[in-house]
Order: structure tokens, then C-alpha cells, then sequence
């Protein structure tokens, strides 16, 4: 959700101050408005990939821990099974 706060507060800037996308751009040496916006949404593009990556990182870790500690608990119940027989 910050994400997307920060993006939104950047397009609001550059709608309402174009000047500062002519400052960025000639402090990265871009001398086309259309290259500036393809490169920036590229590079928006790529860090929202790669914060997905570790979203769904994460989360097939938790589903690991869970699946394992599930495991774990199912081969108790049976082997307490087998005893009380």
C-alpha cells in the first residue's frame, strides 16, 4: 500500500511541477520526455517484481512451515495410535 502512495504522490508532482521531470532528465542526460517515462515505468516495473518475488517468497515459506508442522503432528496422532492398539 506505501508503494502505491509513493507512485501516486510522484505522478502528482510531475502533473503538477513538469519542470522537475526536464531537471531529472537532463541530470540523467535524456534528451526525449517519452524515453524518461518508457525508462521510469521500466524501472517501476521491475521493483514491483521483484517486491512480489519476496511477497510470494515469504509466503510459500509459511505454507512450508505449516505443511511440515502438519506432518509432523499427523505422524504423532498415528504413532499414539498404534501404541493405545
Amino acid at each position: 500500500m506505501f508503494m502505491w502512495l509513493v507512485v501516486w504522490i510522484g505522478v502528482l508532482v510531475i502533473i503538477s511541477r513538469p519542470s522537475t521531470v526536464y531537471g531529472i532528465m537532463q541530470a540523467l542526460e535524456i534528451e526525449r520526455t517519452a524515453d524518461f517515462f518508457v525508462m521510469s515505468g521500466f524501472t517501476l516495473f521491475s521493483i514491483i517484481i521483484f517486491y512480489l518475488y519476496i511477497v510470494v517468497k515469504k509466503s510459500n515459506q509459511k505454507v512450508e512451515e505449516l505443511v511440515r508442522s502438519l506432518a509432523i503432528e499427523k505422524r504423532k496422532v498415528k504413532r499414539s495410535k498404534k501404541v493405545k492398539k
